[in-house]
């Protein structure tokens, strides 16, 4: 059972022992000075995830930290972490302890400690020629990232439990001008969009961590994507049973069934999901119930599906429609279900929605910016901090 407990002080705490800093509202950082905060002390059994918010930022590379209230959804900026040239996607470790900042211009992965109120300090980076997506296994010590259309590869490591520190598995060569913004983990595979290849590509995990071969499983579909289908992103179930992917042309995502022994994509559960073109990310909540679907065209918006986990089919959800002009290119679902991110690349502005009874709000409970070009969003959930920062 977890009791929460809410108190409003006059004043910043700073745990120098045990070096935590906490914010003080939107624009308050703690000094020596009296300043009205609210701060929300949980106190925790097991169980207990704070989701903390994160984008990347390109101009200066690095990755923002976002002030959350999990009450209202309300979001601020609080600080960037400047790290490497071009700063892409993040992910953590499976404990939620580390994450890790994908730079495809640095061909680097950056390595940063998470902090008890979600700050990020840097302790590292390893190479990846053309790195943009990481993705850790959800649960073995393994960390797979995908190269760029120049690097076409996925690269694999094993993760340091102590220190969080990645060592080099090797690289397995990926489909023609690889393309992929969410590598996706599941039943012992990698898979891998690849949208000049039109296939969603899938490798075996071995059990020392290295990836086997791949097989392709092509998106040429007749009657559904204008020509090419341009697979562009797959998010895969969370007990593995169904991969959906999202095309650039045509129908802007589709659910397949996927064989957990063997991998094998296929067949498809539905014959069409008319939601226009463009789609660029696709992501499925943490109990396979709900799914999102961005797009990035002259009329931008947010698709959301209800899931039927048992049979994996979709019907139509709410349509998340974003301001002209700034194209959603990322979408995430936070840990707890409770709330949707999407990464707004074109005004650089992150929206937080609610979801209530199975179904995202159609308005924003929460918007922020850190002022710098934003082109993705993710989330981290940590177990068992002391307190957790809220906004005002």
């Amino acid at each position: 059972m977890t009791i929460e407990r809410h108190v409003r002080v006059r004043l910043c705490l700073v745990f120098a022992a045990a070096g935590v800093t906490f914010e003080c509202g939107p624009a308050a950082h703690c000094d020596a000075h009296d300043i009205n905060c609210n701060i929300s002390l949980w106190f925790l059994f097991p169980s207990k995830i704070v989701p903390r918010l994160y984008s990347n930022t390109t101009s200066p590379s690095g990755i923002a930290q976002y002030g959350f209230n999990r009450e209202t959804g309300s979001i601020y900026f609080v600080r960037q972490s400047s790290i490497g040239t071009g700063a892409a996607q993040l992910t953590t470790d499976r404990t939620g302890t580390f994450a890790y900042v994908a730079d495809p211009a640095a061909n680097s992965v950056h390595r940063f400690l998470i902090g008890p109120n979600g700050a990020l300090s840097f302790i590292g980076s390893v190479t990846a020629a053309g790195a943009t997506k990481p993705v850790s296994h959800p649960t073995r010590d393994l960390l797979y990232v995908a190269g760029n259309t120049a690097a076409s590869a996925i690269h694999s490591f094993s993760i340091n439990t102590a220190d969080g520190s990645l060592t080099a598995l090797g690289a397995t060569a990926a489909g023609t001008a690889n393309f992929s913004t969410n590598l996706t983990v599941s039943n012992g595979f990698v898979y891998n969009p690849t949208e000049a290849s039109q296939a969603i590509e899938f490798y075996p995990i071995g059990a020392n961590g290295i990836l086997g071969g791949r097989t392709s499983f092509a998106m040429a579909i007749t009657g559904v994507c204008t020509n090419p289908c341009e697979p562009r992103d797959a998010a895969v179930s969370p007990d593995g049973r169904f991969l959906y992917s999202a095309q650039f042309n045509g129908a802007a995502a589709r659910a397949y069934a996927l064989n957990t022994s063997t991998g094998a994509i296929g067949p498809a559960l539905l014959s069409d999901l008319t939601t226009g073109t463009a789609a660029q990310n696709i992501d499925v909540n943490s109990s396979g119930t709900m799914l999102a679907v961005s797009r990035a065209t002259t009329a931008p918006a947010v698709h959301t599906y209800n899931i039927d986990p048992s049979t994996g089919t979709l019907t139509a959800g709410t349509v998340l429609t974003i301001p002209t002009g700034t194209f959603p290119t990322f979408v995430k679902f936070d840990p707890t279900g409770e709330f949707l991110a999407a990464a707004a690349t074109g005004s650089n502005i992150v929206y937080v929605y609610r979801i209530v009874g199975g179904s995202v709000l159609a308005t924003p409970v929460g918007s922020a910016s850190p002022g710098m070009n934003v082109t993705s969003v993710g989330w981290t959930g940590q177990r068992f901090p002391l307190l957790d920062p809220a906004s005002p």
